[in-house]
């Protein structure tokens, strides 16, 4: 024995330095070269598996690693690629995860999530559709505000020029009092004191050719009174309430105290109408006659309360004259 050769039991002792961990002495394969550390370290893992990370193993083992720290459960899925998974947030052993240094990174204060793809990325794009379309409706609605409030504006700036009467032989032009149009002093007979007096010029307007009204009421002795109406309608475009309208109201009632028919020899056409009711101590009469001539429909209408007998003809005459007298001061 010499010093460069140790004893066979302190070598039996010693662990060649090429050989692998738990391996016979001098159990190096064929054709390996002795002097490389680990030879059979490639075979170990595969081409796609951290070296880091240990292998799965069977559900309640545990792997004890080199280092002395515990791994983690075999319990945990494997991905296809071979390397293990870890829930997020999970504290990997040796307080650095099993990634190699050439692993996934992240930078401070950047997010490690791209932006928003797929149904997100659709949400938006909906959502801006529909921002789009809301503000299109409210720019319809708001122009057609406008196109109705500018039609408006011209229809009321047409209506100040009186266009809109039908052109005929009566017109309203140089009239400032419709009661100067009828005679108020035939009520003198059953009622001789004035008691009020009201007229009303309605020039033409883009909705009728123009109106006339008067109104005038006498007071006598006792319970005694009289009243006159006076309306005139001037025919429009558009139509007006004149002599069809009246003739429908006035003669609709029919029984023992109305009478009502046709007036030849007033305008184009006439009718007539009247409504007779008795009391212990006097006598009311309402008597209308109406005509349309023209463009234009006159109206008068008398309504007397007498402590007598009131003559209907007298009355009825007085109507007819009335009506007369309105339609010429009215011809052009």
């Amino acid at each position: 024995m010499t010093e460069e050769n140790p004893p066979e039991h302190e070598r039996a002792e010693q662990t060649k330095w090429w050989e692998t961990p738990g391996g016979g002495a001098g159990e190096v394969g064929p054709g390996v070269d002795p002097t490389m550390v680990n030879p059979n370290a490639a075979a170990q893992f595969p081409s796609d598996q951290n070296p880091h990370v240990a292998p799965p193993y069977s559900s309640g083992q545990q792997q004890q690693h080199p280092s002395g720290h515990q791994q983690y459960p075999s319990g945990q899925q494997q991905h296809s690629s071979g390397q293990q998974q870890y829930p997020s947030g999970q504290q990997y052993a040796g307080g650095q995860p099993p990634y190699p240094a050439s692993g996934p990174t992240w930078q401070s204060g950047q997010p490690a999530f791209p932006g928003p793809t797929g149904y997100g990325a659709a949400a938006a794009a909906r959502s801006r559709s529909k921002n789009n379309t809301a503000l299109i409706v409210v720019g319809v609605v708001l122009f057609v505000i406008l196109l109705i409030c500018g039609i408006g504006g011209i229809a009321l700036v047409n209506s100040d020029s009186g266009s809109e009467a039908t052109d005929g032989d009566y017109s309203m032009k140089g009239v400032t009092n419709a009661c100067d149009l009828v005679d108020a002093s035939v009520l003198d007979q059953w009622a001789a004191n004035p008691d009020e007096t009201t007229h009303q010029e309605n020039a033409p307007e883009s909705y009728g050719g123009g109106s006339l009204n008067c109104q005038v009421s006498k007071e006598g002795t006792d319970s005694n009174s009289g009243r006159l109406s006076f309306d005139v309608a001037f025919d429009s475009e558009y139509g007006s309430y004149g002599y069809d309208d009246w003739k429908k109201s006035d003669t609709a009632t029919t029984g023992t105290d109305y009478a009502s028919g046709a007036v030849t020899g007033v305008g184009d056409a006439a009718y007539y109408s009247s409504e007779v009711t008795d009391y212990s101590s006097f006598q009311t009469l309402d008597y209308t006659v109406a005509a349309k001539a023209g463009n234009a429909s006159v109206k008068v209408n008398m309504y007397i309360t007498y402590d007598g007998v009131v003559d209907r003809s007298t009355v009825d005459r007085i109507c007819k004259d009335q009506v007369r007298k309105a339609l010429d001061e009215l011809r052009e």
